[in-house]
């Protein structure tokens, strides 16, 4: 019996492990975004949507033919995964706060992203009060970081039990910034 306990719990160990690893993301199409000075890969078959306002924006990533994003609106993000340019760095401190609080069961660990320091926040969403939002429950992951004096945030939302942490990770893992305005000849230039 105590064999069997073991087997099972190195089993969900490493099965826990794989799939908090990162996507190998050789195959996967770059989203290279130069209004909002980054560029990430993500999963060939998936599709875009931006919405982008003087600097400032969203980018959802997801697959299928649904909506990813409803500009001009209060209402969550349809995607799987989000990357936004929500403020400026002054502001920094105070979004991190406000995500650790607004999760249920909120977990927060310091991580680098693009050689910077980002802080990762992850939870689930809490009861809904008014107006739109989440449904309660909704698993999410939040990494917070600044460049050229604006925050960064890239989101994963587990929605319609579609968990896609993996191909997140990955995403983050490949995750740049580049200067916002190509240069002459086409490609960006990292700017880590």
């Amino acid at each position: 019996m105590g064999v069997l306990i073991i087997a099972v719990l190195i089993g969900g160990l490493l099965w826990a492990r794989e799939r908090n690893q990162p996507a190998n993301t050789a195959e996967w199409a770059t989203y290279i975004g130069h209004e909002l000075g980054f560029q990430i890969k993500h999963p060939r078959e998936w599709r875009h949507e931006h919405c982008l306002t003087d600097g400032f924006g969203i980018v959802g990533f997801g697959e299928g033919e649904e909506q990813l994003l409803i500009c001009n609106s209060d209402a969550p993000p349809l995607s799987y995964v989000n990357v936004a340019v929500v403020g400026l760095a002054s502001d920094y401190d105070t979004l991190v706060k406000n995500l650790s609080e607004g999760l249920e069961d909120s977990k927060r660990e310091d991580i680098l992203v693009a050689g910077q320091n980002a802080v990762k926040i992850s939870g689930e969403t809490p009861e809904p009060g008014e107006g739109p939002g989440l449904p309660e429950g909704i698993k999410q992951t939040y990494i917070a970081l600044t460049h050229n004096n604006k925050i960064y945030l890239l989101m994963h939302f587990n929605l319609e039990n579609k968990n896609y942490i993996k191909e997140f990770n990955g995403m983050v893992q490949s995750f740049q910034f580049i200067d916002s305005v190509p240069p002459a000849g086409g490609s960006p230039t990292p700017s880590n």
